[in-house]
């Protein structure tokens, strides 16, 4: 017969509550965090791993975690009779450092709201989770903004059709898309600049290290639709229904790994797209006249008044914090977005507009594309005229809530971007809190505030001479399904 010692009364309970409530909290919100956060199937301690980590549990606020580099021997050397003496090569050595800090957010909610939604259970149920996926999410934008923004020049490639460097954002046209040309060129250049392919998984003893392309489906759209991939799976593909044409996925391209990404248009009120499509939702309605009228976010009026919310920080000039000591600086370079009607009388057109400022909850348009040329109008914009070429019959000036707004270049051509992830392509550093869940009640514990405190950093990875091969970023033309937007050849 079983014994037990302790029985289950209300009493026992209620003396074990404080020891199972933060185990379980801190789990839900570990399990949140892993679900939200893309990169965390990347993660590994060894340096073969896409994404390295390193845990130092004494690193609280603005502490450093230090990774040492080293570089191989290449001078001449000496031969003959020839004496060494003097020809002596030095080591190549070199460090970098990660950053950790604390990275916090909070909830708040009422008895009222308890008692008007009778959602008592749910709110005490899933604010774990919800608090762990917003870190996920946290995490994923700021490494995306790493890559993008971070990498040494010579890891930064922006793809032609024909999968050469175009060096410049204006060259590109709607069908510099991602195709299997540059994915097999961009793989060979990252192999060039020293870069190696990661472990992405085990056959027995043997290891199976890919480059990784991180892209969006968006992105993949394009090279999914090519006559080259479909010939390939026709050609090489397993035989009947297994073949990725019917059963979806994708097939590695020249050994290449293919993982995509797919930032979702949630409902709530916050950014949409990412830092790979940046993209938004206009929060007020643009009306027809010459004045520079600001590009609000959000998709609804009441969202748009939320100034702490950051819509367009997926966008070009906006100073992104990675942590406080690390900002990126302030870019003045002219920018472009176009906004897409999805409702009203002018429904599938769209306008064309460049901004300079943009505070990552607006735009602060420097031009708008119309047919006058009075204050900040023009019937040009960048190389966009007035309902000319293959804008003909497709422009507007005036937009609804709810319109779309996507970046692009000068051309009107959306812009997209794709990571390759070699072995160690970033590292990220966990210091001594990981998900430490705290509250506090106010106004006689009618109110109530949970909080969720992690102390983490992640940054590229940082050879001795300054480069970051482990990783590359391809800038592309990118197409949104379901937007007839005009291909620009």
């Amino acid at each position: 017969m079983a014994i037990f010692p302790n029985a289950n009364t209300a009493a026992t309970l209620q003396g074990k509550a404080a020891e199972f409530l933060p185990k379980l909290w801190k789990k839900g919100a570990d399990l949140g965090e892993q679900e939200d956060d893309f990169f965390a199937e990347f993660e590994g301690k060894g340096i073969t791993s896409p994404v390295r980590v390193d845990t130092d549990l004494s690193k609280g606020d603005g502490q450093t975690i230090t990774f040492r580099t080293q570089e191989g021997l290449y001078e001449d050397g000496v031969t003959g009779d020839t004496l060494i003496e003097n020809n002596v090569e030095e080591w190549e050595v070199g460090d970098f450092d990660l950053t950790v800090d604390w990275f916090r957010h909070a909830t708040r909610w009422n008895k009222r709201t308890e008692d008007q939604t009778a959602m008592h259970t749910e709110l005490n149920d899933k604010v774990n989770v919800n608090l762990g996926k917003w870190l996920g999410r946290k995490k994923t934008r700021q490494l995306q903004m790493m890559f993008k923004h971070c990498l040494h020049p010579t890891s930064q490639i922006i793809i032609g059709s024909g999968g050469g460097n175009l060096g410049n954002v204006d060259a590109l046209r709607s069908t510099d898309t991602l195709t299997m040309d540059n994915i097999v060129s961009s793989g060979q250049q990252a192999k060039t600049l020293g870069a190696r392919p990661a472990l992405v998984g085990r056959a027995g003893r043997n290891a199976i290290s890919r480059f990784i392309y991180v892209a969006t489906g968006e992105a993949l759209v394009s090279l999914q639709n090519s006559s080259d991939y479909k010939q390939a799976q026709r050609d090489g593909g397993i035989r009947g229904a297994d073949n990725v044409i019917f059963k979806g996925g994708y097939s590695d391209v020249n050994g290449h790994l293919i993982r995509e990404y797919n930032p979702e248009d949630h409902g709530g009120a916050g950014p949409i797209g990412s830092p790979q499509n940046p993209k938004a939702l206009l929060g007020t309605a643009i009306t027809a006249d010459d004045t520079a009228q600001t590009i609000y976010g959000g998709g609804t009026v009441a969202r748009a008044a939320k100034t702490r919310v950051m819509y367009f920080e997926s966008f070009s000039n906006f100073q992104y914090v990675f942590n406080p000591g690390n900002i990126l600086a302030p870019d003045t370079t002219t920018r472009y977005c176009l906004i897409y009607n999805v409702s009203g009388a002018d429904a599938g057109k769209m306008g064309f507009y460049s901004f300079v400022v943009n505070n990552g909850n607006t735009l602060v348009p420097t031009g708008r594309l119309r047919a006058n040329t009075t204050g900040i109008s023009n019937s040009t914009i960048g190389n966009v005229t007035w309902n000319q070429g293959v804008w003909a019959g497709k422009h507007t000036d005036a937009h609804p809530l709810g319109s779309i707004i996507i970046e692009t270049n000068a051309y009107g051509v959306p812009l997209g971007y794709t990571f390759v992830l070699g072995a160690s392509a970033a590292v990220r550093g966990y210091g001594r809190f990981r998900n430490q869940r705290s509250e506090q009640e106010r106004d006689g514990g009618f109110v109530k505030d949970v909080y969720i405190s992690s102390v983490f950093g992640q940054t590229p990875w940082t050879r001795t001479d300054l480069r970051t091969p482990n990783c590359l970023v391809l800038t592309h033309a990118i197409s949104y399904a379901g937007l007839a937007i005009p291909q620009v050849i």
